[in-house]
């Protein structure tokens, strides 16, 4: 038994050093990013010693198996020979793939059958339990039979000798990796959510430590040791006796060795948590081994993670101090407030941006509560300690808008300077932007993004960033799924940052539609909206995993996060899925909460945009940015001054499928559709969910559009010439100079409006579109708006009046760049679309223009050419064509 026992666990020093190096080789060559010379020293130290940690069990464990099977076989194993002899069971470990292989494709054929066919669970549940059973009869016998097969042909193949992979047990392991791999490529790439589910690189360890055992066991069979000669294990041994405690001490916490193994392998991150195990004494979660600074061991409120109480006398962070309010800070009302200064220290920043995550499908809004779903539980724990803004408003509804939005402080259809060259959605954004990673190099920070969407792909959002890495979001996929690459990615880049000061920006992109399920994970159904919930709650593992790895870093102390998403998600609360469209509650309405350690928690309940993270992170960073005219307003006051701002009002906006501006406050929203030049007020108290429109009802209308008026007089009419709004209106409204139109007009004008003329294609077949451009010219500013109407007719018949001419009238809105905002030398032209009856063909029609008031009566025309009624400018002719 002694002998059994003491050949088990060599063995198992023997498996150990060789998973020692295919972890070390593995791990280099997965590793994100270049190593650097003496991180690779070290790590070589620390994967030694991390192995060494895990044979403490696995070594005992391989000699109890030894010493067990010879207990079995009941008397003194018999040498092995030096050549092993055919196995008859490899021939069951054939059979029991094969047949496993084919149970497990029935099976999920059947349960998807069964899954979208039926939808009572109780009758699934038992139907599915009652096939299983049927496919255990079946295949049973069919496994016999295909073992009887294999030792046949086992037999066959006898002249491979100790190659047979039908009778010997290495051969056997290494083709059935080998025949598995080409499947599992295919089936990973087609359904990439398994990637994650599956435990590869676990598996392919178990295989190593499995094979590592037989050769193990051979080698002392055939030299009665693994090593050359006792010199050498005593060299080992000491030399393992000396690099173990000063790894575990030293090499061990340095962040970039210590996070390689943690973000690259599986194995030796399982291995750090048993390290972690076993000198976590007071089971908080921490240990004082590889750099995780427990500095009160048995204590199990004092650990790096914990809240620093003020003015106690007791450092319960463990950053050497006691954290003190002492001296609070002092502010006047209504001033833009500074961060009072126990709070200006050398923050790193983690800027996380998680897609379509509407506030209402988390925990801290409610929805665990409300529909019993737990989408969110990491942040959750995160808001806990943060300030929490419970009325945040995302700066438009899709991710094209928003996150240009959110990285300049400015709206992206009213501010954001673009390129005017034509190129495929999005528009260029110019390098005359102040991004928000080149206000943190002003700070001297080091800067790194993270990105998954392939907006972001030349875009001009790498601005200011020493590191841009958007290779998950390279090529258009919406069936990506990309958690857990960022979060590795996050882990490895912090990792490699040492004592920088740093910040950094992930996007996590998963909750964005197309939804797919994630087996393995939390499922919540097959309904879009399930499918979402399942997505957030996917990416909220990866978020965890990264602010649990954050936290057992050196920078962990000293990281600010700031989280929010770029807009929500509708899921037919107004009559559509997706985003983009509208500017209602569940596209707008996102979290955002910013965690700044030893800053006493809170909930902020009034209005704040998502327009607000780049001041208030600038200010954090202690970065003056009063050069740059941004739209956000800092949150300090709010942070650290106890300020709700509760008659703030904030912006929103979309361009598709019409142009929509929105303010809101944080009783009321009111909704402007620029075009058609319609309101919607919703009392967001009463109707939170923006069902009833209260427009011409209830007088918060009225100040709202005030607030409106002027926020659009301020930076979507602006004539900044590098804003987009101003290039928009140019390509669509405003002429840089006089035009000269194919039929040119007398100079009739209507008020402080003049016509110049219009084109038009001629000759137009009938019954078809004609496409009218009409240019005219400010001559004074126009108080009000004016509606443009154009007429059509056909010449009268003879003998008929021209009063009794029949027009078409085809009525137009103000447009997105109504006359009240004119300026004196503005030249302007409006395109209408006009349909041509078929009876016209042949003929000459006339074209008209009136203009309308806000009352939609006509307004006063003078001059020569006008019609019968004397309410329009007759423009000129146009031919009309046959069909």
């Amino acid at each position: 038994m002694k002998e059994s026992f003491s050949r088990g666990a060599r063995a198992g020093l023997y498996a150990a050093a060789l998973l020692a190096a295919f972890e070390l080789v593995v791990t280099l060559a997965v590793a994100q990013g270049p190593v650097r010379f003496f991180t690779v020293l070290r790590f070589v130290a620390l994967d030694a010693t991390l192995i060494l940690v895990g044979c403490l069990p696995f070594v005992p464990l391989c000699g109890l198996l030894f010493a067990v099977a010879r207990a079995i076989r009941r008397g003194e194993p018999p040498t092995r020979p030096a050549v092993a002899q055919d196995s008859p069971a490899v021939a069951w470990l054939w059979a029991l793939v094969l047949a496993g292989s084919a149970y497990a494709a029935a099976s999920v054929g059947l349960t998807l059958v069964f899954t979208q066919k039926f939808k009572e669970k109780l009758l699934i549940a038992g139907s599915l339990a009652a096939l299983q059973l049927l496919l255990i009869a079946v295949l049973a016998p069919l496994a016999l039979l295909l073992a009887r097969g294999v030792r046949r042909l086992a037999v066959g193949a006898r002249r491979l000798g100790a190659k047979n992979p039908l009778a010997r047990w290495l051969p056997a392991f290494a083709a059935l990796v080998l025949l598995a791999a080409g499947p599992i490529a295919v089936l990973l790439k087609q359904l990439p959510q398994l990637r994650d589910v599956m435990p590869w690189r676990l598996m392919f360890a178990g295989i190593v430590l499995a094979y590592g055992v037989v050769r193990g066991a051979r080698r002392l069979d055939r030299r009665g040791t693994l090593l050359p000669s006792r010199t050498w294990r005593r060299g080992i041994a000491a030399t393992m006796a000396v690099v173990a405690p000063v790894t575990l001490v030293w090499w061990g916490a340095h962040p970039e060795t210590k996070y390689l193994a943690v973000t690259a392998s599986p194995t030796l991150s399982t291995l750090v948590d048993f390290v972690r195990f076993l000198n976590d004494f007071d089971r908080d979660g921490y240990g004082s081994l590889l750099g995780e600074n427990d500095c009160a061991p048995f204590n199990p409120n004092i650990h790096p993670n914990a809240v620093d109480i003020p003015d106690n006398g007791i450092d319960e962070n463990c950053n050497g101090k006691d954290f003190s309010l002492k001296t609070p800070p002092s502010y006047r009302q209504g001033e833009r407030m500074p961060v009072p200064s126990e709070y200006r220290r050398d923050w790193n920043i983690l800027f996380l941006t998680i897609d379509a995550l509407r506030y209402d499908h988390t925990g801290i809004g409610g929805y665990k509560a409300r529909k019993g779903r737990d989408t969110t539980p990491n942040l959750d724990q995160l808001a806990a300690r943060s300030v929490v803004f419970d009325f945040a408003n995302a700066p438009s509804a899709g991710t094209m808008a928003s996150v240009p939005a959110l990285v300049t402080s400015k709206f992206f259809h009213s501010g954001i300077a673009v390129g005017p060259e034509r190129r495929p959605m999005p528009p260029k954004i110019l390098p005359e932007n102040l991004m928000l990673a080149e206000a943190m190099k002003r700070g001297k920070y080091v800067t790194g993004a993270i990105l998954t969407h392939e907006y972001f792909n030349d875009w001009g959002l790498e601005q200011g960033f020493d590191t841009y890495d958007n290779s998950l979001g390279a090529k258009p996929n919406p069936m990506s799924i990309t958690s857990q690459d960022v979060t590795s990615k996050a882990e490895a880049w912090i990792a490699q940052r040492g004592d920088d000061k740093w910040f950094l920006w992930l996007h996590y992109l998963d909750p964005h539609g197309r939804y797919v399920a994630h087996p393995g994970d939390v499922s919540y159904g097959t309904s879009e909206e399930d499918l979402y919930d399942g997505e957030i709650s996917y990416t909220d593992r990866y978020v965890g995993k990264l602010l649990e790895f954050l936290a057992r870093t050196p920078a962990g102390q000293k990281t600010i996060i700031v989280v929010t998403s770029d807009h929500g998600d509708g899921f037919m609360e107004h009559g559509f899925i997706n985003h983009g469209m509208a500017l209602y509650r569940e596209l707008l309405h996102v979290p955002l909460l910013v965690y700044v350690p030893e800053l006493a928690p809170r909930r902020v309940a009034g209005v704040v945009s998502g327009l607000d993270a780049f001041p208030t992170i600038a200010d954090l960073a202690g970065i003056d940015i009063s050069d740059d005219a941004i739209e956000g307003q800092s949150l300090v006051p709010q942070l650290f001054y106890g300020k709700d701002d509760a008659d703030r009002v904030v912006f929103a906006e979309t361009n598709y499928p019409e142009p929509m501006r929105a303010a809101i406050t944080a009783t009321h929203k009111l909704i402007y559709n620029l075009k058609s030049n319609v309101y919607q007020l919703f009392d967001l108290k009463a109707d939170p969910w923006e069902k009833r429109n209260l427009w011409g009802t209830d007088r918060a209308g009225d100040a709202l559009k005030a607030a409106l008026d002027e926020w659009l007089d301020r930076v979507f009419y602006a004539r900044d010439p590098l804003s987009q709004a101003q290039r928009v209106r140019m390509e669509q409204f405003l002429l840089a100079k006089r035009p000269t139109p194919g039929v040119a007009s007398d100079g009739t004008a209507v008020g402080a409006v003049r016509v110049l003329g219009f084109d038009a294609k001629a000759p137009t077949p009938a019954g078809r579109q004609l496409d009218v451009t009409i240019y005219v010219e400010s001559v004074a500013a126009t108080p009000k708006n004016l509606w443009a109407q154009l007429e059509i007719a056909p010449p009268p018949e003879p003998g008929l009046a021209p009063a009794n001419v029949a027009y078409l009238r085809y009525p137009a809105g103000e447009g997105v760049f109504p006359s009240s905002k004119w300026r004196p030398g503005d030249v302007l032209r409006e395109s209408f679309p006009l349909r041509i009856p078929p009876s016209w063909a042949g003929k000459t029609a006339l074209l008209a223009l009136r203009f309308l008031d806000e009352k939609h009566a006509p307004v006063a025309v003078a001059g020569p050419r006008l019609t019968a009624d004397g309410t329009g400018i007759v423009l000129g002719e146009v031919a009309i064509g046959p069909p």
